[in-house]
């Protein structure tokens, strides 16, 4: 939860470390601006790249750079074991593990809406398609 400075919410996210010094924030556009607006005014050593959704992205497509796709329901576990490369890791609640589908670097963070074992993957924007497409 990301807080203002009073203790009010601004809205829920998830932050992934991606690489040292390297970080993902999943959340929507509102808390993005909100930290954004922060790092500007408080004067952080910290680069900011957006990467806005392609309706949104002036340059389509082709200016983004991260894509995520939503597993949750009943099927869930059993569709994210069939498609990772190997066995399937053991992910406890909100954590993630760097996995493979159809050859590609995915990270898979495991949440779960109503007690099923659903996630979030996200990858390079490139690989979508194929990641997107391993089970069809």
């Amino acid at each position: 939860m990301a807080c203002n400075h009073d203790g009010y919410v601004i809205g829920e996210c998830v932050l992934q470390h991606l690489d040292e010094d390297s970080f993902e924030l999943i959340s929507g556009t509102h808390l993005q601006n909100w930290v954004e607006y922060n790092t500007v005014i408080d004067d952080h050593d910290v680069t900011i790249e957006r990467d806005l959704q392609t309706s949104q992205n002036p340059k389509g497509a082709e200016g983004r750079t991260r894509t995520g796709f939503g597993m949750d329901g009943p099927n869930a576990e059993a569709i994210f074991r069939e498609v990772v490369e190997g066995e399937a890791p053991s992910i406890p609640f909100f954590n993630f593990r760097r996995v493979k589908i159809a050859g590609c670097d995915v990270i898979a963070l495991r949440h779960g809406m109503d007690g099923h074992k659903g996630g979030e993957l996200s990858g390079a924007y490139a690989d979508g398609p194929k990641v997107r497409d391993t089970r069809s």
